[in-house]
C-alpha cells in the first residue's frame, strides 16, 4: 500500500460520513467535548476562524452541516477566495479533519460510524493504516472520478432507465458503506441488468429485428443477442455470462467474508458496465474504425442481406 498522495480528495460521501463521525465524537460524546475538540486542533496549527467555527458548531450540534458544506463551499463562502481556491482550500480542511479524527480514542468507541466512514474510504480506493489514509494502489485517486464518469456515460449516451440505473448504483455503494454486503451484490446485480438491456435496446434499433419485451427482460435472452451481433465475443460473453451468475449467487463464497464478497464483486460488475457502455459508445459515435467496430458493422450488413460472410477478426499478433 502508498502512502496517501496529495491527489487524495475526500469525495462527498467520505465528507457525508466524516461529518457523522465528527456528530458522534465530539457533539454527542459526555464531557466537555467541544474544548476538547478546539483543543485538537490548536494542537494542529488551525486557525483561529477555524477552529472558533468548529467549536461552536459542536455546540449548537451544527457541526455536521459546517464539515458538510466546507466540501460543498457553503461553510467557506465568505472568504476572499476564488471557487478554485474554495475547493482546494475545502479539500486541505477535510484531509486535515480525517486524519485527526482517524487517531481520535474517542471516535475509535462510535463503533458504527467509525466503520461506516472506513467503508466509504474503501469505496474510493483507501484504507486506515496506523491512524492514516493510504491508497490501496495506485488507481485510487481515479476513483471517485471514475463513479462520476460511469454515470455521465450512460446519462451521455441517452440509454433509458437513467433513474433506475442511478439509484442502483448509488443503492450499492450506500449498502456496502453501510455494511449490508448483500444488498450491495443484489444492486450491483440489478445495475448490470440495466446497463446489458439497454444496450441491447440500442443494439437492436441498429440491427432490427428489434427485441421483444419478453426478451429484454431476460438477462440470459439480453446475453445471447449481444452474442449473436457480435457485440460482444465467445470470450467476453462467457466473462459476462459467468459475472452474472456470480452476482446472482446465493450463500456466499465460503472462504471469504461477505463484505470483501461484495467489495469484490461491485468492482468486477462496474468495470464490466464501462466496457460495456464503452463499446457501445464507440460503436454509435466511432473516432475511428477498429477491429471490433468493423466486425459488428459487417454482422450488421450481413443482418440486412448485404453480406453473406462477416471479415474474420485479426489476430492478436497481426
Amino acid at each position: 500500500m502508498a502512502r496517501m498522495a496529495a491527489t487524495f480528495r475526500v469525495s462527498r460521501p467520505v465528507a457525508r460520513h466524516l461529518a457523522a463521525l465528527y456528530d458522534q465524537a465530539f457533539s454527542r460524546a459526555p464531557g466537555n467535548q467541544p474544548q476538547r475538540l478546539k483543543d485538537l486542533l490548536y494542537d494542529l496549527g488551525h486557525n483561529e476562524w477555524f477552529m472558533k467555527s468548529m467549536y461552536m458548531g459542536c455546540l449548537r450540534h451544527e457541526l455536521p452541516a459546517f464539515i458538510r458544506g466546507i466540501h460543498t463551499g457553503e461553510s467557506l463562502a465568505g472568504a476572499q477566495w476564488t471557487a478554485e481556491q474554495i475547493e482546494e482550500y475545502g479539500q486541505t480542511y477535510l484531509r486535515g479533519l480525517l486524519d485527526m479524527i482517524l487517531s481520535d480514542e474517542v471516535a475509535k468507541t462510535r463503533t458504527k460510524p467509525y466503520e461506516t466512514l472506513l467503508r466509504a474510504l474503501d469505496v474510493d480506493g483507501y484504507a486506515v493504516v496506523d491512524g492514516r489514509v493510504v491508497a490501496k494502489d495506485a488507481a485510487a485517486p481515479l476513483v471517485a472520478e471514475q463513479r462520476a464518469y460511469l454515470e455521465g456515460l450512460y446519462e451521455r449516451l441517452g440509454l433509458i432507465e437513467q433513474a433506475l440505473a442511478k439509484k442502483h448504483y448509488q443503492q450499492s455503494e450506500a449498502d456496502y458503506v453501510n455494511g449490508v454486503p448483500g444488498n450491495a451484490i443484489s444492486n450491483a446485480r440489478h445495475f448490470v441488468e440495466v446497463v446489458l438491456r439497454n444496450t441491447a435496446r440500442r443494439v437492436s434499433q441498429l440491427a432490427p429485428p428489434v427485441l421483444s419485451d419478453r426478451d429484454i427482460r431476460s438477462q440470459k435472452a439480453v446475453h445471447s443477442y449481444l452474442l449473436s451481433t457480435g457485440f460482444l465475443s465467445e470470450a467476453e460473453y462467457e466473462l459476462v455470462r459467468k459475472l452474472y451468475g456470480i452476482l446472482s449467487g446465493k450463500g456466499g463464497h465460503p472462504n471469504m467474508a461477505k463484505q470483501d464478497e461484495a467489495r469484490l464483486t461491485r468492482h468486477y460488475a462496474l468495470i464490466t458496465c464501462e466496457f460495456v457502455l464503452l463499446r457501445l459508445d464507440n460503436l454509435t459515435a466511432p473516432k475511428v474504425l477498429d477491429p471490433v467496430r468493423e466486425r459488428f458493422v459487417c454482422l450488421l450488413d450481413q443482418r440486412r442481406g448485404s453480406l453473406a460472410h462477416p471479415p474474420s477478426l485479426p489476430t492478436p499478433s497481426a
